[in-house]
């Protein structure tokens, strides 16, 4: 299935899930704002909890999504994904999405993303970033609990 997580009614998001369930003949759990416009409707998962949200990401083939925290279990799961930005928002995404080397991932409010999900991530790439960004932080907190 996709999972599909939007906070606000993002216009490309909504035509991403439509055309990437029909192009892989997916069905949608999505917690949404709108469920009358997503097409292959399975399940509306409005009321999960983080456990529940956290096995969807876990299970899902593809997450499209509006959140930041969605968006970080979806790398860390090795998940492919598209994130959108919120009007008014979306400048965490997308700095961790530049700093990632992700930048494509990251679409404005009424893009469309099919093309851009089908493209494959290079978690290799991904993971020796945050490796990186794991040995300069314990560095850091060592140095300064040591001095």
């Amino acid at each position: 299935y996709i999972y599909a997580y939007l906070f606000d009614n993002v216009e490309g998001g909504y035509g991403t899930i439509n055309k990437l369930s029909s192009h892989l003949n997916l069905p949608v759990i999505a917690n949404v704002k709108e469920l009358n416009r997503i097409d292959n409707l399975l399940l509306d998962s409005e009321d999960d909890g983080p456990c529940e949200m956290l096995e969807r990401i876990v299970n899902a083939e593809f997450i499209i999504t509006d959140s930041f925290h969605v968006m970080i279990y979806a790398i860390l799961c090795k998940k492919p994904f598209v994130a959108y930005s919120r009007i008014g928002s979306g400048i965490r995404l997308r700095n961790m999405l530049e700093d990632l080397v992700l930048s494509s991932k990251f679409l404005l409010y009424e893009e469309d993303g099919f093309e851009e999900i089908l493209k494959p991530i290079d978690y290799e790439q991904v993971f020796e970033i945050i490796e990186e960004w794991r040995a300069s932080t314990m560095k850091f907190l060592n140095d300064a609990l040591n001095d």
